[in-house]
C-alpha cells in the first residue's frame, strides 16, 4: 500500500519512529485508549489498522475498523488477523450498523474530507449507546497550513474553527470537552479553555496549549 501522507503505514520510511506526524496520530490513539476498556468500538477511518490494533491491546473487548478505501481494509486483514479486530470498508457517512450498537466510537482525521462533517457527527451519534463517547480529531483552520508545520492539504475539503468544531458536535451530543494537539520539543494533548468574549470563542493558554494543531473532543451523549 502506497503512503499518500494521509494514512499512516508502519514500517515504511515516512511513519518511522522518528516521524513527528506518525507520532502525533498515535498520541491520539493512546488518549483513546482511556475510554476502551471492556467496550465494543468502531474505529472510522481506520486507514492502516495500527491504530484499531492499539486499542484492543488496550483492553477493548471488540473493534471494529472501517475505511473508504479496499485496498486499506484488505492491508488490515492482513497485517492484524485477530478474532477480536474486524474490519470492513465503510463510508462514515452511512455507517452499516444498527442504532445504538457501540460504546465508544473513535475518528481521528477524517471529517475534513467531506463537504458535510456534520453527516458523519449524526451517523456516529445514531450508533452509539446512551452515556457512550465520541472521541474525533481534526485539523485547526486557525493555525493548520499556516506556518505551524504543515501546508495547505489538498486532501482536505472543509477545516473548522474550535467555535465551529464544538457548534457541530452540540448538535448531536449533550457534553462536549475539547481539547488541543501540537508539536514543541514533544506532542503533546491538553485541555482546551474556552471563553465566550464578544460573541467569538477564543484560546486561552491552559499549560502549554495555545493554538493548537489538531482539536480533539471527548463527546458525550
Amino acid at each position: 500500500m502506497k503512503f499518500t501522507g494521509e494514512r499512516m503505514i508502519p514500517g515504511t520510511e515516512e511513519c518511522s519512529s522518528k516521524s513527528s506526524i506518525f507520532k502525533e496520530h498515535v498520541e491520539r490513539y493512546k488518549f483513546a485508549s482511556r475510554f476502551v476498556k471492556d467496550k465494543v468500538v468502531l474505529d472510522i477511518a481506520c486507514g492502516a489498522g495500527y491504530g484499531s490494533k492499539m486499542l484492543l491491546n488496550r483492553g477493548a473487548k471488540k473493534i471494529f475498523g472501517g475505511d473508504i478505501s479496499k485496498e486499506t481494509i484488505n492491508y488490515c486483514k492482513t497485517k492484524y488477523p485477530n478474532k477480536e479486530l474486524s474490519f470492513s470498508v465503510m463510508d462514515a457517512q452511512k455507517l452499516p450498523f444498527k442504532d445504538k450498537y457501540f460504546d465508544v466510537v473513535v475518528s481521528f482525521e477524517t471529517i475534513e474530507h467531506v463537504d458535510s462533517p456534520e453527516l458523519i457527527i449524526k451517523e456516529v451519534s445514531r450508533v452509539l449507546k446512551p452515556n457512550s463517547v465520541f472521541i474525533v480529531s481534526t485539523p485547526n483552520s486557525m493555525t493548520y497550513g499556516k506556518g505551524f508545520l504543515y501546508s495547505k492539504n489538498e486532501f482536505h475539503k472543509k477545516e473548522l474553527t474550535p467555535k465551529e468544531f464544538r457548534i457541530v458536535l452540540e448538535e448531536n451530543f449533550g457534553k462536549v470537552e475539547m481539547f488541543g494537539q501540537k508539536t514543541k520539543n514533544n506532542i503533546f494533548i491538553r485541555r482546551l479553555k474556552e471563553r465566550l468574549v464578544i460573541g467569538d470563542f477564543k484560546l486561552y493558554k491552559l499549560k502549554d496549549i495555545k493554538n493548537p494543531v489538531y482539536l480533539i473532543a471527548v463527546c458525550k451523549k
